[in-house]
């Protein structure tokens, strides 16, 4: 990693008065000094063109995006890059032993079963609310859908192109 900022300062100071940067000192130790006029300045490793005739510090991706677990908005979650909207079914299910007739039927993995000597009641093992789908998930007593935005957003400084910055909300081309 290179220190730039002061030395992109001094190199543009140097450009503008028009002088030149030498682009062959790629470490801070022995950098290259052009001067102009009264004007001195230094340029060195990636502050300079490939031209020789300097530059300003290498455009970058900066700022702050937050965590996918703290977007709330659907439309957030699918905006941030890394992260992704997921459709859990959660919540406990009710137990078979404590529906009526009508409520067990419903119930994915209850039944209803007739006793020749005795009083009819509901049986099995209701589905847990992980093991349904969205659409089953809805039926079951007990259970509800909820969308979580999971997964890891990409920082600022991993991105690479400009376009794909300035798609990650809290992120700056600089």
């Amino acid at each position: 990693m290179r220190t730039t900022s002061l030395h992109g300062a001094l190199c543009a100071a140097l450009l503008s008065a028009g002088g030149g940067c030498d682009p062959s000192d790629d470490d801070l130790i022995g950098s290259t000094t052009a001067t102009t006029g009264a004007s001195t300045a230094t340029c060195v490793g990636d502050l300079c063109d490939d031209d020789g005739i300097g530059g300003g510090p290498p455009s970058l991706c900066d700022g702050i995006v937050a965590t996918c677990d703290a977007q709330s908005e659907t439309s957030a979650c699918d905006e941030v890059i890394g992260c992704e909207l997921l459709i859990d079914c959660v919540g406990t299910s009710a137990d078979c032993d404590l529906l009526n007739q009508a409520s067990c039927n419903g119930q994915i993995g209850c039944y209803w079963s007739y006793v020749v000597d005795g009083p009819a009641f509901c049986a099995g093992t209701a589905a847990t609310c992980p093991e349904l789908g969205s659409t089953a998930c809805e039926s079951q007593q007990g259970c509800h859908v909820e969308t979580v935005c999971s997964g890891q957003a990409t920082p600022c400084g991993a991105i690479a192109s400009a376009g794909d910055c300035a798609r990650q909300p809290g992120c700056n081309w600089q």
